[in-house]
């Protein structure tokens, strides 16, 4: 009987491209002595992402990438400005990075972004998550990145924060955010200061009456490429935050537990 060792060793990278960071380190890697090497190999660490990551697991993962690190993608885990700053100085070729923040967010800001800028040029996807980031962070990164192409922001509430992306990340190419109380006039304000959008996905958790896509709104969405809109207004706060983020672009649009689907002829509602 045929076991996974058995595996062509060309198609290994690309299932240990789908494992995970933290299954390749606490488990893949300890198969067999070809996995294990594959597992040391600098290729396999081009992208570090997923769950139950601990620093330790980071910094191995950053060691193993010999400087060829392209994404970033940890999320939940909270990391001190001189981590952040050893992930930025050994990944020179990163191109997407997101990250925790908390209450010091400011140092970092200030600190490990203008490094970040500097030691990677070619960073142009940037991920956020954390309620302490705030209009004026905002305009801080756009800044030093003018021609990031991908952001995505989580947060608890809008409080301005949509109106400073769409004044000032005018290149973005992508844009993904969740908080709550995003409405029509912050998809307006979207679509006018970034005429190169093609992609779009929110979830929120908004009074419908503020929120209600008609007329030239909707249609204007339907020239995206992609666009996918939670109002998750009768949902709980618990069910807001468990929703992940939008991978599989297309066009949906839900209302409540409404789902308006693109048709041939026209958008029309009907059960989710």
């Amino acid at each position: 009987m045929a076991s996974f060792t058995d595996l062509p060793l060309d198609i290994l990278p690309v299932i240990f491209d789908k494992i995970g960071t933290f299954n390749i380190l606490h488990s893949v890697q300890f198969v067999c002595k070809e996995w294990y090497a594959l597992a040391k190999d600098s290729q396999t660490w081009r992208r570090i992402y997923g769950p139950n990551l601990r620093l330790k697991d980071i910094k191995v993962a950053i060691d193993r990438s010999n400087g060829g690190l392209i994404e970033y993608d940890v999320s939940g885990v909270y990391l001190a400005v001189k981590d952040m700053e050893y992930i930025l100085h050994q990944s020179p070729q990163l191109e997407m990075l997101t990250y925790q923040c908390s209450d010091w967010f400011d140092p970092f800001l200030k600190d490990v972004f203008t490094k970040a800028s500097i030691s990677c040029p070619s960073l142009k996807n940037i991920g956020i998550y954390g309620h302490d980031f705030y209009p004026d962070d905002i305009e801080y990164v756009a800044g030093l990145f003018p021609n990031l192409e991908k952001f995505r922001l989580e947060r608890v509430s809008n409080f301005g924060c949509v109106s400073s992306i769409a004044r000032k990340m005018g290149e973005l190419f992508e844009l993904q955010l969740k908080m709550f109380n995003i409405v029509d006039d912050d998809f307006r304000a979207i679509l006018d200061g970034c005429p190169k959008l093609q992609f779009l996905g929110v979830v929120t958790k908004t009074d419908p009456r503020c929120l209600l896509l008609d007329g030239d709104l909707k249609q204007r969405l339907k020239r995206l490429q992609g666009c996918v809109i939670f109002n998750l207004f009768d949902d709980n706060v618990d069910a807001f935050f468990k929703h992940g983020r939008n991978k599989d672009w297309k066009y949906e649009i839900f209302i409540g537990r409404k789902k308006i689907v693109r048709a041939e002829e026209e958008i029309k509602l009907k059960n989710f």
